[in-house]
């Protein structure tokens, strides 16, 4: 038996009930008061049955209140006869307060479902808007809205989205229908609803029903939803396309400015190297040992300045094309400080490098090429933009959770200007246009740091001219502790 055929059964159960009750109050009264008054008890069992039941019960409570009033306290007695025809007036009351008072009842129980049905939509319908933009691609915004769906209707939901790059569709979120996209037509309990944008098909979103939606107002809400879907999966694949446009756009940007400032650094040093090489490999030039000294210097200088070029240019590609993945271990400060320091050997010559690191730092988990290579960028700064002469401290910090290197200087400092953009790709600040550089080795210095969760910045020395380049590396982890790891290995 169906669960709106007990609902009935129950309501008519309640009308006899109340009708019952009325003959066992009316009877006890009876001898106390007078006939309209009993008239008036059943009138009220009529009207508290029409307020909770529909209608077909409430009319049948009020037919049968007639007949047992009739059958019980209408002269004759226990019998259908009406002797007076002024009851036949009474009779027709009760039974019109009984089908009116149900009939508003039901009107009002219709209108209050209504509006129950409506919040109800409204909140689904907020739920899926949230849902939506809350979606960060195409595959989450199909799986929220198949949950979405789901949760609204209590059915089984495919989204199923037009591959952009292909010509069949793909299965995006959801379970397949159990009858296929084929049985649509012939399935009443399958929907199919085609997701359309304002140029193309984007996919489609077959519901399959446990019980066939019905109502109208269900299937409007329902395209509702897939209207809305529509519109946030083109949202989604519009904003997509004009990132990839924008990505593409600046890629080719960095690209050509790249191209122009590096083509010329990279012309000098080979044209020097060209040049000297060509001399030394003239063999009727008679060429002076000072001289055959200096080209092979100049050599080795130029060479050595597209490494450090072609370097920073490596670092720069491998941080952008890993998405700013490094590969970390454990090293000691010390070795990185003097890896740099080793590298640039030749071009500090006649400085004084002054060399402070905290004895309590022991090991730091860092990508020790690249750290390296921001140690060496910034000494290599504080070379070409301080005078000869001048002395360079270098410092590594042990500070509450992280380490902290600085590359101090006495030079003329950095404006205040320029600190701010001085870390961007080619930026060069003020009194830095006569000087070769291409503006990376800053920007390459801020990419490796902050891809070790750090920061870096420049400010002023608090004790006289100067600038303070100053990194920070984050303490993640514990440095291992077991036995024996600094110790030498025992002899077999």
């Amino acid at each position: 038996m169906s669960r709106l055929a007990t609902d009935s059964l129950v309501e008519y159960a309640l009308g006899t009930v109340a009708v019952a009750g009325a003959i066992v109050l009316a009877s006890v009264l009876r001898d106390h008061v007078v006939e309209p008054d009993l008239v008036m008890i059943f009138l009220l069992a009529v009207a508290l049955v029409a307020f909770w039941v529909r209608l077909g019960p409430a009319v049948f409570t009020a037919i049968v209140a007639v007949a047992a009033y009739n059958f019980f306290f209408v002269v004759p007695e226990y019998t259908f006869e009406v002797a007076d025809a002024r009851y036949l007036i009474t009779f027709a009351v009760m039974a019109g307060v009984g089908v009116v008072l149900s009939s508003l009842t039901a009107r009002l129980r219709l209108q209050t479902r209504r509006a129950r049905e409506r919040e109800a939509h409204t909140a689904a319908l907020y739920r899926l808007t949230r849902e939506l933009v809350g979606s960060g691609d195409t595959k989450m915004l199909a799986a929220a809205a198949a949950s979405s769906i789901r949760e609204a209707f209590g059915c089984d939901v495919s989204v199923i989205l037009n591959n952009e790059d292909a010509s069949h569709s793909i299965l995006e979120s959801g379970e397949p229908a159990t009858k296929g996209l084929a049985h649509t037509a012939s399935e009443p309990s399958l929907l199919e609803f085609p997701l359309v944008g304002t140029q193309s098909q984007l996919g489609k979103i077959v519901v399959s029903a446990y019980q066939p939606i019905q109502g109208r107002s269900l299937r409007q809400l329902l395209a509702t939803f897939v209207g809305q879907v529509a519109l946030a999966l083109e949202r989604t694949r519009m904003a997509a396309a004009h990132k990839q446009a924008e990505m593409e756009a600046e890629t080719e940007r960095l690209r050509n400015t790249l191209l122009s400032s590096v083509s010329h650094d990279l012309r000098t040093p080979l044209g020097s190297i060209m040049g000297s090489a060509t001399t030394l490999l003239d063999r009727d030039a008679q060429i002076d040992p000072s001289v055959r000294s200096e080209l092979l210097s100049s050599i080795h200088d130029e060479a050595d300045r597209l490494s450090r070029l072609l370097n920073n240019l490596l670092a720069m590609t491998r941080i952008e094309g890993e998405h700013g993945k490094v590969n970390t271990d454990w090293h000691v400060p010390e070795e990185a400080i003097g890896t740099a320091l080793r590298r640039l050997e030749h071009r500090t010559c006649g400085r004084e490098i002054q060399v402070e690191i905290s004895p309590e730092i022991e090991l730091v988990k860092f990508d020790g090429l690249l750290v390296e290579l921001v140690l060496s960028n910034l000494i290599e700064n504080a070379i070409k933009y301080t005078d000869e002469g001048t002395p360079i401290e270098l410092c590594a910090l042990q500070m509450p959770g992280y380490i902290q290197f600085e590359v101090r200087d006495r030079g003329p400092g950095v404006a205040e200007a320029d600190r701010a953009q001085l870390f961007n790709k080619f930026y060069r600040g003020q009194g830095a246009a006569k000087l070769a550089g291409t503006g990376l080795g800053l920007a390459i210095c801020k990419a490796v740091v902050e891809a070790h969760g750090g920061r870096i910045w420049v400010s002023e020395r608090s004790d006289g001219p100067g600038a303070v380049f100053a990194f920070t590396i984050p303490l993640s982890t514990p440095p291992p502790t077991a036995p024996g790891f600094f110790d030498e290995p025992e002899a077999l």
